[in-house]
C-alpha cells in the first residue's frame, strides 16, 4: 500500500529541491564570470599583440628604407662615384645622385605619418657623426660617418626598431646619448663633430636612441650609410 508524502516529507523535498536550483544558479553565474574574465582577458592580449606588431612594421618599414638608401649608395660607389661627387640633391638628374633614377635609382620618400610624433618628419642625409665601433673611430673629419637619419621617431617605433638590430639594453629603453649632430647637411664634404658611442650601439650599422634624458624625449633612428 502507497501512503501519501507526509507534510514534512514534502517540505524536505521542497528545500532540497530549492538547494538544487540555488547551486545550479550559482554554479551558472561562477561560469559566466569565469568565462567573461577569459574573453576579456583573451581581447585584451590580442589588442596588445595587435598593438606590438603594428609597431615592429612600422620599425620594418623605416630599417628597409634604410637598407634600401644604403645599397643606392653602395652602387654608386663601386661604380667609382667618390664621396666628393655623391649627391643625395634628390633632382634627379645625375648619374651621381642616389635618389636620380640613372643614379642610385632610390625613391626619396617620407617616412609614414604615424611613425613619428609630429607626423611630418622626413628623412635627412648628415654628416658630422662618427659611430663608435663602425669603421675606424677617431675624432678626425676622415673617421666621419654618413648617416640617413629620421627624428621624433615614436618610442615604441624607436624601442621596435632596436628590438629588430638585437639592441636591447638592460631597461629596454633606448639608449640615451646627447653627443650627436644633427647640423651638418651632407653636401659633399665630411666634418666631425661629435661621437656616437652609447654602449648598446657600439658597431650597430643603424639603431635608435633618444638624445635628451627630460621629457618629452627625442628619439632618432640612424643608418651608416657610408662607414668611414
Amino acid at each position: 500500500m502507497n501512503h501519501a508524502p507526509r507534510p514534512a516529507e514534502r517540505h524536505a523535498e521542497r528545500q532540497a529541491e530549492r538547494g538544487n536550483v540555488m547551486f545550479y544558479i550559482f554554479l551558472a553565474v561562477a561560469l559566466f564570470g569565469a568565462l567573461s574574465f577569459a574573453v576579456s582577458q583573451s581581447s585584451r592580449n590580442t589588442g596588445d599583440s595587435g598593438i606590438q606588431q603594428q609597431n615592429r612594421l612600422r620599425a620594418t618599414e623605416i630599417i628597409d628604407y634604410g637598407d634600401t638608401v644604403a645599397k643606392g649608395v653602395g652602387m654608386l660607389r663601386l661604380r667609382g662615384v667618390s664621396l666628393a661627387t655623391l649627391s643625395f640633391s634628390s633632382t634627379g638628374t645625375t648619374e651621381k645622385d642616389v635618389f636620380a633614377i640613372d643614379g642610385g635609382g632610390v625613391n626619396l620618400r617620407r617616412p609614414s605619418s604615424d611613425v613619428t610624433t609630429t607626423g611630418t618628419e622626413t628623412y635627412q642625409i648628415l654628416t658630422g657623426n662618427a659611430v663608435n665601433g663602425v669603421g675606424t673611430t677617431c675624432t678626425l673629419d676622415s673617421c666621419t660617418e654618413i648617416l640617413l637619419v629620421l627624428a621624433q621617431v615614436k618610442l615604441p617605433v624607436c624601442t621596435a626598431i632596436n628590438q629588430l638590430a638585437g639592441i636591447n639594453p638592460p631597461d629596454y629603453a633606448p639608449p640615451y646619448d646627447a653627443d650627436f649632430d644633427v647640423t651638418h647637411p651632407y653636401t659633399g664634404t665630411l666634418n666631425y663633430t661629435k661621437t656616437l658611442s652609447a654602449a648598446p650601439l657600439t658597431g650597430q650599422m643603424y639603431g635608435c636612441f633618444t638624445v635628451s634624458t627630460a621629457d618629452p624625449k627625442n628619439y632618432y633612428y640612424y643608418r651608416v650609410l657610408v662607414q668611414q
